[in-house]
């Protein structure tokens, strides 16, 4: 059997497989030894696990499936550049009673000084593959240092050759899902899981690691990340291509990761009929009601809002109706939807001056770490700082500038949409009964936790809580209610004085 196995560095030394196939069959009918076949292995693997021809092979050959007397190939190095996977196949293979061999420096495998000479050759093998391993990773560091992606472009990017320059670029069709998903999870409306689900269907099939490790990749906003090596930290840089998100996104992604200190009900979407579990306590107790259904003779399920100690139960439908009967007094009039436009233009002209400002601040700052940061790189080529001190300088500055543009695109974002934002609150409070009624159940979950901090009380006809968002204890004043104060005239009697000062030197006297 003749073993013929390359690689693209290979075909460069003239070691194409044509070139292998022809000196073994020359070897072989020189020799007076008949093929019986020849396995053309086209993975450059170091292991031999990772190698299908060759299991195949040793498959059929442990099973008795080929009998032959030798395993042929050109030199030693096409058979292994690992000295101790060298050492234990030709074990291995010796014991099934097949011979491997390299016709260009042939073993006797008996020989104790061939034996040795053999393993020098093997050993110095993988001396030369631990060399261009070496020379690759450095490579493929200096790359990454200099913002370049050194590997097949991540999803969202496809890689792109334009004369003697290489890069990643943004990939029409699946940029657009990676910019929703991201959108999507740096929201906070739903779970990181159900937004992987719902990009798979729409395409973005990815498993649910991987989902994960994307959304952590800083290769989408722009940033490369060098992995630690030997005595090297991790760093992340500049990349030279073009981001998908913005760093402010990227970062409200980040928190979504980071511990949280309260953990709110998970609710499920099968349990929409049911979308108060978790919110509601016991008018008894005040312990947590809970929510099941229950079934009459003819197999329809009820479900109820129930506490087994107190041997109270309330039916979800009702207690459903009624809960909107009680969010429908949270409706802003439009007489104070009016006047709080007002004021937002008046808020946001005032705000422009003063975001201006700190940008200003923010962009000196940063341009001041950046010359710092040049400072330092220069005294390192002076001999003033050592490696290991300029890396640790460089990486500090990196991640102040790094903290000052997050901070810059939170006040752009602020200035672009800062209206816009209250334009919808204003009118998410003025539908904010059909909003609750036609959203998602996890959209509810969220929209309830914000407005009610404490769980609700609910005896079977009213709802009452301890403690309200305290914006909505304004809104949730009725319009009557509002009406009731009207303008009056003073009363002596009453310690109020009903003449206006005269006018005057200042301040004005009465």
């Amino acid at each position: 059997i003749i073993y013929i196995r390359v690689s693209t560095d290979d075909q460069m030394k003239g070691l194409s497989p044509d070139f292998q196939a022809n000196y073994l069959r020359a070897f072989c009918y020189n020799k007076k030894i008949e093929i019986i076949e020849e396995i053309y292995e086209d993975h450059s693997a170091k292991d031999f696990i990772n190698r299908p021809k060759y299991q195949n092979f040793y498959d059929r050959l442990k099973r008795k499936k080929i009998k032959a007397d030798y395993f042929l190939f050109t030199r030693w190095d096409r058979f292994s550049r690992n000295l101790e996977a060298h050492l234990s196949v030709i074990k291995e293979l010796l014991k099934l009673g097949i011979e491997p061999n390299a016709i260009d420096n042939w073993t006797d495998h008996d020989d104790p000084d061939q034996f040795l000479l053999n393993v020098f050759s093997a050993a110095h093998a993988q001396s030369e593959n631990m060399k261009n391993s070496l020379r690759t990773t450095v490579a493929m560091r200096t790359g990454q240092r200099q913002g370049r992606w050194m590997s097949i472009a991540p999803t969202g990017y496809i890689n792109v050759t334009e004369e003697d320059d290489k890069f990643i670029s943004p990939c029409p069709l699946k940029s657009t899902l990676i910019k929703e998903a991201f959108s999507e999870v740096a929201s906070g409306l739903y779970p990181i899981e159900q937004t992987w689900r719902t990009m798979k269907k729409k395409g973005l099939a990815k498993s649910k690691s991987t989902f994960h490790y994307m959304l952590k990749n800083p290769v989408y906003v722009g940033k490369i990340r060098i992995k630690k090596w030997k005595s090297e930290p991790e760093e992340i840089v500049n990349g030279i291509h073009q981001p998908l998100v913005s760093q402010l996104i990227f970062q409200q992604v980040q928190d979504r990761y980071k511990p949280k200190t309260k953990v709110t009900a998970r609710i499920k979407e099968k349990d929409s009929k049911i979308y108060l579990r978790g919110h509601l306590i016991c008018p008894r107790c005040g312990k947590a009601l809970t929510a099941s259904a229950s079934k009459n003779r003819v197999g329809d399920r009820y479900w109820y809002y129930h506490h087994n100690d107190c041997k109270i139960r309330y039916n979800a439908v009702e207690a459903n109706e009624r809960f909107n009967i009680y969010i429908s007094s949270f409706r802003l009039p439009t007489e104070v939807v009016a006047l709080a436009r007002r004021v937002v233009k008046e808020t946001i002209s005032d705000n422009t001056n003063a975001r201006a400002i700190e940008m200003s601040k923010i962009n000196a700052e940063i341009e001041s770490l950046k010359h710092r940061k040049g400072v330092a790189v220069d005294r390192n080529i002076d001999g003033t700082f050592d490696n290991d001190l300029l890396k640790e300088t460089v990486q500090r500055y990196n991640e102040q500038i790094s903290g000052l543009e997050i901070k810059q695109e939170r006040l752009r974002a602020l200035g672009n949409d800062t209206a816009e934002k209250i334009e919808y609150t204003l009118s998410l409070l003025q539908n904010f009964q059909k909003i609750i009624s036609d959203s998602p159940v996890v959209v509810k979950d969220k929209l309830l936790c914000s407005i009610f901090p404490e769980k609700l009380e609910f005896d079977g006809r009213n709802y009452r809580t301890q403690k309200m968002n305290s914006a909505m204890e304004i809104f949730a004043l009725k319009y009557n209610e509002l009406g009731l104060y009207k303008n009056e005239k003073a009363d002596i009697s009453a310690g109020l004085y009903n003449e206006a000062p005269p006018l005057g030197l200042e301040p004005k006297t009465l």
